[in-house]
């Protein structure tokens, strides 16, 4: 099995951090249009795509990571259907990566 580029390594990270980001219901939004690009290109095997997606997505970030438990965050964190979908993603990564095309960046990285 071939290890997954650093640009998916990043955006498997990125997806699980996710699950505990904060966000206005606006910046959701923005993300849910990123996950559905993010997929697209995994499907494609396109590691250059999937960071560029990654880093999109990275400027939506919030300043911190707030704590679940606390009431104030509770409309903020991921929409379930969101949440559904980062697990997703992270699970294609996961197991999906080795039949796809290795990028000649990846390639030199390897030398």
């Amino acid at each position: 099995m071939r290890r997954a580029p650093r640009q998916v390594t990043l955006t498997r990270d990125t997806l699980t951090s996710m699950q505990h980001w904060s966000l206005p219901s606006d910046a959701w939004e923005r993300i849910r249009g990123h996950l559905g690009q993010l997929e697209i290109a995994l499907n494609r095997g396109d590691p250059r795509e999937v960071g560029h997606i990654t880093n999109a997505m990275l400027l939506n970030a919030p300043r911190r990571v707030s704590d679940p438990e606390s009431p104030e965050a509770e409309d903020q964190l991921p929409p379930e259907a969101i949440r559904d979908q980062l697990n997703q993603l992270v699970h294609i990564i996961n197991l999906g990566w080795p039949e796809m095309p290795q990028s000649a960046d990846d390639e030199a990285d390897d030398d």
